[in-house]
């Protein structure tokens, strides 16, 4: 199990690594655990010393644990727990529960479960574990797997990071004003290609790489409106499109709206 976390922590995978230990001090119960390492940049040198040191005692109090490890991760929904353990709660907490409150409020994304079995099946409590967290169970002899796992999500992660998103906004007579239903929106790239088109008054396009885009607007007869966005990572630009038309030129819903 060492030499997983040595060779996780040295794999070059651009994420913060901290530790959390838990069933290795002289304390009972619920306080039988530390976080000798926060996450942090480059801790893997600190984090094989801390395991190093260890003297376990043969406390699990895993449900604990989990909650004092989930006390220093943003919600942000990029947060993963790899779980170290033999699988037994001496302390009579509830790790199921706990996982799933964890998962509910975005503190953790997925727990996957580093054992001394062979098969999960073996352990119920491991077994309920990884179905409650989303994550797999490995055999500490064969958990280097998990780290090309990792390697790979957090690889999609920054590439989905490094998209942006456009909103639109119509309106008939000012800003803000009345929607103008039944406006179709385009939305080009650079290139003048047709990426998507909506027909209704306001909406977002969503997962855009950076780049310049083109928002076209079509309203009845009015003259079509055309702008020029810039997309950037993480960010959503907003744009409000207004046509001043005669009374002819409302629907039925404008007008009733309007009275």
């Amino acid at each position: 199990a060492v030499r997983f976390v040595e060779k996780l922590t040295d794999s070059q995978i651009p994420a913060l690594f901290g530790l959390t230990v838990f069933g290795s001090d002289d304390a009972s119960g619920s306080e039988a655990y530390f976080s000798p390492v926060p996450p942090g940049k480059g801790t893997g040198p600190a984090i094989i010393e801390a395991l190093t040191r260890l003297k376990p005692a043969g406390m699990s109090p895993i449900a604990s644990a989990l909650v004092h490890s989930s006390q220093s991760l943003p919600v942000n929904g990029n947060n993963y727990i790899i779980l170290i353990t033999d699988g037994v709660e001496n302390t009579g907490g509830g790790p199921i529960s706990v996982t799933k409150s964890l998962m509910q409020r975005d503190l953790i994304t997925l727990l996957d479960v580093v054992g001394f079995i062979e098969h999960v099946e073996e352990n119920p409590l491991i077994s309920e574990l990884i179905k409650t967290g989303d994550g797999t169970y490995m055999p500490a002899w064969r958990a280097e797997a998990l780290i090309e796992k990792y390697s790979t999500t957090i690889d999609a992660q920054i590439e989905r990071s490094r998209l942006g998103m456009a909103g639109y906004r119509c309106f008939i007579g000012s800003l803000n004003g009345f929607p103008a239903y039944g406006t179709t929106v385009e939305l080009r790239n650079s290139a003048g290609q047709l990426i998507e088109s909506r027909n209704f008054w306001r909406g977002i396009f969503e997962n855009l790489p950076e780049g310049r885009y083109t928002l076209t607007a079509n309203h009845g007869n009015s003259t079509p409106q055309t702008k020029t966005i810039t997309v950037a990572a993480g960010l959503r630009k907003e744009e409000n499109f207004v046509f001043n038309v005669e009374t002819g030129g409302f629907t039925f819903e404008h007008l009733i709206k309007n009275t």
